[in-house]
C-alpha cells in the first residue's frame, strides 16, 4: 500500500486500499509525492492490508489487515507502535476526531468494535441490530465517526459474492459520547464496501457493492425520548383488551420515533404476546429511513466513496480497469455527475 504526501505534509486524507492474490499490500509504504520514491516501508502484516488511515494530529497510523490485527505505526519514528489482535479480517478502522478511539469494522461480523488508541485494549463491542452474518467470500464492514464527533456510524451485513447468501446490509448509529444506538436500519440488499460522512456531519453516502450505486443518508439525531415509563406503558398498551386502546398507543410511538426503537426491540424478544411483537415490529418498520438521493454509480460495482473538504463534491471508484470509473459528483448543483479522465479503476478515493 502507498500512500502519497501532498508536498510532504502530513495528516493525509483517508486511504483505502486492497491487496491481490500475490500478497501486495503487506507491508506499507510511504512516497514522496515529487519523486514517487520510497521514503519508508513499514513492515509487519502478515496478510494484505484494506484500510490505512491516519490519527487527525498526524502522529499515528493505523492499518487493519486480513491477518486479523489492527497496527499502530508512530510517523515520525515509523515503527510499530501497537498490534491489536481481533477476531477476523480488518476491514475498516477510523480514528474519532480527538484520536483517542478508534472504530473497528470485521468482515462476517455483525459488530463495530471500539478500541482505546492509548490502552489498545477493546473498550466496547457494539452489535448491530437485524444484522446477520455475510455468507460469502467478498464480505466487507465499515466504520466512521462523524466530523463533529456527535456520532459513530457503522455498515455490516449484505450478500456477498460469491454466493450472495445473507440477509441484508444494516446502516447503524450511535451517540458517539455514550455508544446508545440511535437507531439501525437496512440500507441495502448486497455489501456496504465504504462509506463517508460530509465535513458538516449531515449527509453519510454509502458505496453499495453489487447494487452499484451511490445512497445518500440524512444523518440525524432522535430527540430525547420520553421518560422510560411513558414508552413502557405505550408498549404494554399494545396488548391492551380494547382494540382503540391499542391503536392509539401504536400511534403514539409512532410520534415518538426512533427514539423508541431501543425499548420496542426488547418488548419484542422479552413478551409472550403476538400482539405485541406484530405491533413493535411494524412500528419499527416505519423508522427505517429512504435515502435522500440514489446516484447511479458507474453501471459497475461502487467500491469506494469521498466527500470534498468543503463538501461540494463527492468522488467514487471502482476497482477494475474500465473507462470512467472515477466518479465525482457536484453535490451543490443537482448531484450533477462529472466523469474523471479516468481508464483504469480506483479502488479508492481521496480528497486532498
Amino acid at each position: 500500500i502507498k500512500t502519497y504526501p501532498f508536498e510532504v505534509s502530513l495528516p493525509l486524507s483517508s486511504t483505502r486500499a486492497s491487496s491481490d492474490d500475490a500478497g501486495v499490500g503487506k507491508a506499507e509504504e510511504i512516497v514522496l509525492a515529487s519523486s514517487r520514491k520510497t521514503i519508508a516501508s513499514l513492515d509487519g502484516h502478515e496478510a494484505g492490508i484494506n484500510t490505512i488511515k491516519y490519527s487527525p494530529d498526524g502522529q499515528l497510523l493505523v492499518s487493519g489487515s486480513s491477518d486479523k490485527s489492527v497496527r499502530l505505526w508512530r510517523v515520525e519514528t515509523r515503527k510499530q507502535h501497537k498490534r491489536i489482535d481481533l477476531p477476523g479480517p480488518v476491514t475498516d478502522a477510523s480514528f474519532s476526531p480527538e484520536g483517542n478511539r478508534l472504530a473497528v469494522a470485521i468482515a462476517e461480523d455483525t459488530c463495530i468494535y471500539l478500541i482505546n488508541v492509548a490502552t489498545g485494549q477493546i473498550e466496547s463491542v457494539l452489535a448491530v441490530p437485524g444484522a446477520k452474518k455475510v455468507n460469502g467470500s467478498n464480505a466487507y464492514a465499515c466504520a466512521d465517526f462523524s466530523p463533529d464527533g456527535k456520532c459513530l456510524v457503522g455498515a455490516v451485513g449484505g450478500r456477498g459474492w460469491p454466493r450472495f447468501l445473507g440477509e441484508d446490509s444494516v446502516l447503524a448509529i450511535w451517540d458517539a459520547k455514550t455508544m446508545k444506538l440511535h437507531t439501525s436500519f437496512v440500507a441495502d440488499r448486497h455489501n456496504i464496501y465504504d462509506l463517508a460522512i460530509s465535513p458538516n456531519s449531515k449527509t453519510i453516502a454509502t458505496a453499495c457493492h453489487r447494487s452499484r450505486v451511490i445512497k445518500l443518508w440524512k444523518l440525524e439525531i432522535p430527540e430525547a425520548p420520553p421518560a422510560d415509563l411513558v414508552v413502557q406503558r405505550l408498549i404494554a398498551q399494545l396488548d391492551d383488551d380494547a382494540f382503540a386502546q391499542r391503536n392509539q398507543a401504536e400511534s403514539q410511538l409512532m410520534k415518538i420515533g426512533p427514539a423508541s426503537a431501543e425499548a420496542l426491540r426488547k418488548a419484542i424478544k422479552a413478551t409472550n404476546s403476538a400482539e405485541v411483537r406484530m405491533r413493535a415490529t411494524r412500528i419499527l418498520k416505519t423508522f427505517a429511513p429512504s435515502p435522500i438521493t440514489i446516484l447511479p454509480g458507474t453501471g459497475f460495482d461502487v467500491h469506494s466513496v469521498a466527500f470534498s473538504p468543503d463538501g461540494k463534491l463527492l468522488a467514487s471508484g471502482r476497482q477494475y480497469a474500465r473507462p470512467g470509473h472515477l466518479v465525482i459528483w457536484d453535490m451543490s448543483n443537482a448531484n450533477r455527475r462529472i466523469t474523471a479522465p479516468n481508464t483504469t479503476g480506483a479502488w479508492c478515493v481521496a480528497f486532498f
